[in-house]
């Protein structure tokens, strides 16, 4: 019987020592106009008779062209996470994105992911933001375009032929199951004996799928040195971090009580996933000597807390966090933290017009197990999709009680908006850091004059761009116009802004048929050089024509 109790018992130990599967993490990977970059992974292929096109980087998207395309058949865009990376599922999708109309047959915009269909709708020249959640552990995406058989054995024409669908921005959400690693791999730290003074440690820290974001040795629960990679995140393929960072790090054991520590490595991946990693090694810091014998024999004893013995008073043995870095940025005393931020809906990438640009990003910033940090101060910049122009944004704002922010952009171009913190307000160095994108469609004002005219007459368009910065010189503005019943948008000219951003262009009517005819105007601005806004159609006025 006690042979049986204590097999039971060793296997209970056994199964609870076994570590827990990592709770996964999530982390964006933005195509085209969803990175300030404009960046395609090379990883979509394309299957049927469409052939790709990627103009993200001059133009505004990528997608497929159909010049035609047989009835009954399929064509389209494909992508999938590769086989190395065992660990990553798409756990959402959202895409900005057109299709052309068909013209003589029906056909459908279809998306699939993990074997599921979802999107099926019939291309009839509409835009819009779609938004997607595929079945658990997908790692498939698919997009394509289905000619049917509807109207009989017709093939496929769509009145756009250059772009029968076209992205301008897609967002995969992706889930990592699996931690991230680290060693210690050798400086003097590692040596035996007692350890004084400055000593060097080098270490490496790994993540085979989202790649490493950050990285913090700790002495114990003392940390003794930080790094933030998150510069060097992309986010726009698999591996939104680099696989590997490498270091070598002085650690000034002055700054931590002589004590015995075991030597930490906390990791973090770019899906948020955190691991303290035991290395094995425990580290003796002994800076200080031990008192002499006093009259009475009593033995060697370390300083204390409330000073005896030698060696400088305790104040001179604090941790770092309350001398050197200065006071703490917030409540409580973590030197890393959850730092969460996200536009509106949880987005971490939107396309708004340039009058919606005003728009809000909250967040929670928390230390590891959870608890809020509370009146942290966090700093707001932003910078502009062209380079050396920096945005609007500026200052800063407070977390609340419950470890909450919010803050709300300023009206203007389309920027990369960073929200950061300090763990302390001596610190060189931001601990954590939150980049969001927010791309804005180009604005304008229309006014036409006179808006009465005769068949022959001219009229005079006018308006002003909405958006600033205007580059030195101006802006191509593209006008089109269509009668009001009837009649698909015809470009009829362009002009290029004033220093101001005001425009104006000249259009006379020639033959116009019939009766009092209505048109309708409008301004267009593509994507340009040295004017952080993207492509959008604005501005609205009218004309009517007698013959």
């Amino acid at each position: 019987m006690r042979t049986l109790l204590a097999l039971l018992l060793a296997t209970a130990v056994a199964v609870l020592s076994l570590a827990a599967p990592a709770r996964a993490g999530t982390y964006p990977m933005r195509q085209c106009r969803a990175t300030a970059g404009r960046e395609v992974s090379a990883g979509w292929t394309t299957y049927g008779p469409a052939i790709s096109f990627d103009a993200c980087g001059a133009d505004d998207a990528f997608g497929v062209w159909l010049p035609e395309m047989p009835w009954d058949s399929v064509a389209g865009l494909t992508i999938g996470v590769p086989a190395a990376l065992p660990h990553i599922a798409i756990a959402h999708v959202e895409a900005t994105l057109s299709v052309a109309r068909e013209r003589d047959q029906y056909a459908f915009l279809r998306w699939f992911a993990g074997g599921s269909v979802l999107v099926d709708r019939e291309m009839t020249g509409w835009a819009e933001t779609l938004s997607r959640t595929p079945p658990d552990d997908a790692r498939d995406f698919s997009m394509d375009v289905y000619c049917s058989f509807g109207v009989g054995p017709v093939n496929c024409h769509f009145d756009d032929l250059h772009r029968a669908v076209a992205v301008t921005a897609l967002t995969f959400t992706l889930a990592e199951y699996d931690d991230p690693t680290a060693q210690a791999t050798g400086g003097s730290l590692l040596a035996d004996g007692a350890r004084t003074g400055t000593e060097s440690l080098a270490w490496t820290a790994s993540d085979a799928d989202s790649g490493v974001r950050s990285a913090v040795i700790k002495l114990g629960e003392r940390a003794v040195g930080a790094y933030d990679f998150s510069p060097a995140c992309a986010y726009t393929d698999w591996n939104a971090c680099p696989l590997t960072q490498t270091g070598t790090l002085d650690v000034d054991t002055t700054k931590v009580p002589d004590d015995t520590y075991p030597l930490r490595i906390e990791v973090a991946d770019a899906a948020g996933n955190v691991r303290t990693v035991e290395t094995g090694r425990t580290v003796v810091v002994a800076n200080y000597p031990p008192a002499p014998p006093t009259a009475g024999g009593a033995g060697t004893e370390r300083p204390t807390a409330g000073g005896g013995g030698a060696g400088p008073p305790a104040a001179t043995v604090e941790p770092a966090a309350t001398t050197d870095r200065g006071r703490h940025n917030g409540s409580g005393a973590a030197s890393t933290a959850l730092f969460t931020s996200e536009l509106v809906n949880d987005r971490q990438a939107m396309l708004v017009p340039y009058r919606r640009s005003a728009v809000t990003i909250s967040g929670r910033l928390t230390q590891r197990d959870g608890t809020p940090i509370t009146g942290a101060r966090l700093d707001v910049g932003s910078q502009t999709v062209v380079p050396g122009l920096p945005g609007p944004d500026s200052g800063q704002t407070t977390t609340d009680e419950d470890g909450r922010w919010s803050v709300t952009t300023v009206p203007g171009p389309s920027r990369e908006v960073t929200v950061a913190w300090r763990a302390f307000d001596r610190d060189r160095s931001y601990t954590e850091t939150n980049r969001l994108s927010l791309l804005v469609r180009a604005g304008a004002t229309l006014a036409v004059h006179p808006r009465r005219i005769a068949n022959g007459g001219r009229v005079t368009l006018s308006g002003r761009l909405l958006g600033k910065p205007y580059p030195d010189g101006g802006v191509l503005v593209t006008l089109q116009g269509r009668p009001r019943h009837g009649g698909r948008w015809r470009t009829f000219g362009v002009t290029r802004s004033k220093a101001d951003g005001r425009f104006r262009y000249r259009y006379r009517f020639s033959r116009v048929a019939g009766g009092v005819r209505m048109f309708l105007f409008r301004a267009r601005v593509n994507r340009q050089d040295g004017y952080p806004y993207e492509a959008g159609v604005a501005g609205s006025a009218e004309a009517s024509v007698r013959p």
